[in-house]
């Protein structure tokens, strides 16, 4: 056993060195991907609750519509109709003097 670890003695080094490096490759590649794993669950996890948060936003009328816009939306109407009324009387105004001079 002596002289055949005597004359193949490179030949296991090489081999024991590939060992240890691959074993020290297996670690590395396996931190590496469970860490991977970890940021793509923590990923999964968020997007999940942005979802939820999403469909009862989405689900939830009385954010889009407050009692309060509804009444700046009639405030607002009001304005316009009132904008409307004013422009009519100016044009029939208008009209009664110029075809008074006639």
């Amino acid at each position: 056993m002596a002289e055949w670890l005597a004359n193949n003695w490179f030949q296991v080094l090489t081999l024991l060195g590939i060992v240890v490096s691959w074993a020290v490759h297996y670690g590395i590649s396996s931190a590496r991907w469970k860490g991977v794993g970890d940021k793509v669950d923590e990923m999964e996890k968020t997007l999940d609750q942005m979802d939820k948060t999403f469909q009862m936003h989405c689900n939830n009328g009385d954010i889009h519509v407050s009692h309060t816009l509804l009444k700046l939306f009639d405030e607002r109407a009001d304005f316009i109709k009132q904008q409307f009324a004013d422009m009519r009387n100016d044009v029939q105004r208008i009209e009664g003097i110029l075809t008074a001079d006639k």
